[in-house]
C-alpha cells in the first residue's frame, strides 16, 4: 500500500513538472526577442540590393516579384569589410497557438570606410545608409522594405556599448503588396547596441544562412 502511494506521488510530481515546463515554454515563446549590435571592420554583403530591386520594379512593375532565391532579408547580411555596421533586430513568435505567425524586423546601419564611432553624428547619405525591413517570418518574399533618408544617425558611447538614435524619413521600395503597414513615415528610433565581432554574428543578426528561414526566424 505504501509502495502504491509512493508511485502515485511520483506520477503526480512528474505530471506537475510537465505542466510547469509546458507553461514555462509557452511564456518563453511569447516573449519578444531583440538583439542590437555594432561591429567594426564590416560592411553590407549586398549594398546595392535595394537599389537593384527598385530598378527592377521600375523597369517592369507588372512582372515584379521578390525572388525566392534572393529574398529582401538578404540585404541585411553583413560581412567583413572596411566600415562599421550597426544592427537592430527584433522578433516575435506572435500567438503561440497560431501557426506561421512569427514577425521580424531589422534595421541595418552602414557607416562607410574610415568612419569612427567617436564622430558622434553622421548625415544619412550614399556612404551612410539605413535600410529597414519588416515582415512575416514564414513568408521571406513578402515584406515591407525601404531606406531611411533625409536624416541623421547619432551615436553616444556608453562604456563598451553605444546608444544609437536614427532620425529620418522612411521611404518604402515599391512592390506589389499593398499594405497599410508599408508607408512613408517619419522615423525616430533609439536603441543601445553591444559590440560584437563580425565572425560571431548569428544568421538572424546578419550571417548568411542555408535557407531564408534561418534569417527570418530567431
Amino acid at each position: 500500500m505504501k509502495y502504491f502511494k509512493l508511485v502515485l506521488k511520483i506520477i503526480g510530481a512528474a505530471f506537475l513538472l510537465l505542466i510547469v515546463s509546458f507553461v514555462g515554454l509557452q511564456v518563453y515563446a511569447s516573449i519578444d526577442k531583440e538583439s542590437h549590435f555594432y561591429t567594426r571592420g564590416a560592411e553590407l554583403s549586398l549594398p546595392e540590393y535595394y537599389s537593384d530591386i527598385e530598378k527592377q520594379y521600375k523597369d517592369n512593375p507588372n512582372d515584379f516579384r521578390f525572388s525566392e532565391n534572393n529574398p529582401p532579408v538578404y540585404a541585411h547580411r553583413v560581412m567583413a569589410g572596411s566600415g562599421i555596421v550597426i544592427g537592430y533586430r527584433w522578433y516575435s513568435n506572435g500567438d503561440v497557438n497560431t501557426i506561421d505567425d512569427g514577425t521580424y524586423e531589422k534595421m541595418t546601419i552602414s557607416l562607410g570606410e574610415q568612419s569612427q564611432i567617436s564622430q558622434g553624428k553622421f548625415k544619412i547619405s550614399h556612404n551612410v545608409r539605413v535600410i529597414s525591413i519588416r515582415g512575416g517570418a514564414a513568408w521571406p518574399t513578402s515584406a515591407c522594405i525601404g531606406e531611411v533618408t533625409s536624416g541623421d544617425v547619432a551615436i553616444r558611447e556608453i562604456g563598451g556599448e553605444i546608444e544609437v538614435t536614427v532620425l529620418g524619413y522612411f521611404i518604402p521600395v515599391p512592390n506589389q503588396i499593398s499594405s497599410s503597414h508599408c508607408e512613408e513615415k517619419q522615423m525616430n528610433m533609439t536603441f543601445v547596441a553591444k559590440g560584437i565581432n563580425v565572425n560571431e554574428l548569428s544568421t538572424f543578426q546578419g550571417a548568411p544562412g542555408d535557407h531564408p528561414y534561418d534569417e527570418t526566424y530567431w
